[in-house]
C-alpha cells in the first residue's frame, strides 16, 4: 500500500468519524466511496500484473562511459490485454546498501553545488522507467533503451 492510499484511508476514517458525530448519511456515503476506491485500485493492480513476464536483454560486457542498448520485453499470457504498465529497471543500483548510501550522498553534494537543490535527480542515474501503453492478450511488447 502506497502513501496515497494511506492518506485516502485516513481521510475516509476522518469523514466516518465526523459522520458518526453529526449523523449525516452523505458523509457515510463519501467515506465508503473513498474506501471502495482504495480496494478497487488494489484489486485492479493485482489483476494487471497476473500472467505477465518480463525479459531483459543487454550485452554480455559493457564498459563505463560507453553507451549500450538494453531491450525490455514484456509478455502477456493472460486472456485480456494489459494497459499502462510501468517497468522500473533497477539493474544499476549498487548491490550493497552502504555503497548505495555513499553514492547517493556523493550525488546529492554534486547536485547541490550545481543547482543549489538537493534531493531531486539522485536515483534517476541508477534506474530507467519504461511505460508500456498496451500489451495485447497473448502477445509481447518491446522497448529499447540506451544506457551509458
Amino acid at each position: 500500500m502506497n502513501r496515497r492510499a494511506v492518506i485516502v484511508l485516513l481521510v475516509a476514517l476522518g469523514l466516518f468519524l465526523v459522520a458518526m458525530a453529526i449523523r449525516s448519511g452523505w458523509l457515510f456515503l463519501a467515506s465508503g466511496g473513498l474506501v471502495a476506491l482504495v480496494v478497487v485500485s488494489g484489486v485492479v493492480s493485482l489483476f494487471t500484473l497476473r500472467k505477465i513476464s518480463l525479459e531483459r536483454r543487454g550485452p554480455s560486457r559493457a564498459f563505463e562511459g560507453d553507451p549500450f542498448t538494453v531491450v525490455l520485453r514484456i509478455k502477456n499470457d493472460g486472456w485480456l490485454s494489459r494497459n499502462i504498465i510501468e517497468v522500473s529497471d533497477l539493474a544499476f543500483i549498487p548491490p550493497k546498501a552502504s555503497a548505495w548510501r555513499r553514492e547517493v550522498k556523493r550525488r546529492r553534494k554534486e547536485l547541490a553545488t550545481e543547482s543549489k537543490g538537493g534531493e531531486r535527480g539522485t536515483t534517476e542515474r541508477f534506474s530507467r522507467n519504461v511505460l508500456f501503453w498496451s500489451v495485447p492478450a497473448g502477445g509481447t511488447s518491446e522497448a529499447l533503451g540506451r544506457l551509458c
